[in-house]
């Protein structure tokens, strides 16, 4: 873990952030076993834990986890609950006493940079 992302977890949580965080590899190998989950590398941290995952059935996931107790991972998986996959990742699993979210795994696509505006909003679909 980066010494940025210790400094951000124990700034914002302090006490409780320390403890999640000397607890991070046995909370993340419980939930991986629990859930099924084989996790790789994390991607680069800020505030949460978070990194691929494949589930047992080979579907790519990502898996979040967050200081317990922590209201930002509890109101993200009402949103995402919500949303249901409408304009936001589609929220897999969730268990908020452990802040721990299993999400749909979105990959990006081709960048819109080189697209002539014009022609894109002005052509008729292709369908």
């Amino acid at each position: 873990m980066s010494s940025a992302f210790v400094a951000n977890v124990v700034g914002n949580w302090g006490s409780a952030g320390r403890r999640w965080l000397d607890a991070l590899p046995s909370t993340l190998a419980g939930i991986c076993a629990e859930w099924g989950l084989v996790a790789g590398p994390p991607f680069e941290l800020s505030f949460h834990y978070v990194a691929p995952v494949t589930c047992s059935d080979g579907t790519p996931a990502v898996l979040k986890l967050g200081v317990p107790g922590a209201d930002s991972l509890r109101f993200e998986a009402a949103a995402l609950a919500a949303f249901d996959g409408r304009g936001a990742v589609r929220l897999l699993r969730a268990d908020v006493a452990r802040a721990a979210l299993l999400l749909e795994r979105v990959t990006p696509g081709t960048r819109l940079r080189p697209v002539d505006d014009g022609a894109a909003t002005t052509a008729p679909p292709t369908c």
